[in-house]
């Protein structure tokens, strides 16, 4: 999910497949396997955009998100617009973690089996971690953070230390 997001080709990726998408027709019901990885980050992108704008979040603080290796925000309005994001692709719905949905979302961007074998790991530790029940703003932003710190200690994708 979240994660994704740290690609450093995310602005090139989301222009070309804007060009040749019709993404006003993708919502988080047509997240399926048959789904390209392409797609599918388009789908974010676009979802991840319309929350940036609707949470008025600066180009500036979501291109640090996206494009580094820091942090996640801790504002109440980042978490609120994670909540967005993880709620319009169906990761998170009445305080609860669609834990099949993120499964298989990672399953679509990993194509090297042993990233696909950590990144599902990854999800499997953040079930564990994440508390369900609270509002979809904590739950996204724990879940958010979570990934992240998982990612980097599986050098999953590739590590930038």
């Amino acid at each position: 999910m979240i994660v994704k997001f740290f690609c450093k080709n995310y602005h090139l990726y989301f222009v070309v497949l804007i060009l040749f998408l019709n993404l006003n027709q993708i919502n988080s019901q047509t997240i399926t396997q048959e789904l390209t990885k392409m797609e599918l980050h388009a789908i974010e992108a676009k979802i991840l955009e319309e929350c940036r704008i609707k949470f008025s979040i600066s180009k500036s603080v979501m291109d640090r998100f996206l494009n580094s290796n820091s942090t996640i925000p801790t504002s109440q309005q980042f978490k609120c617009m994670l909540g967005c994001f993880a709620s319009s692709m169906g990761f998170v719905s009445q305080q609860k973690v669609n834990w099949d949905m993120i499964k298989l979302e990672q399953s679509i961007y990993h194509e090297e089996k042993d990233d696909k074998e950590r990144a599902l790991q990854a999800v499997d530790n953040c079930k564990r971690i994440v508390t369900e029940g609270v509002d979809s703003c904590e739950i996204s932003y724990q879940l958010g953070r979570c990934l992240q710190e998982e990612y980097r200690k599986g050098c999953i994708g590739g590590c930038n230390r």
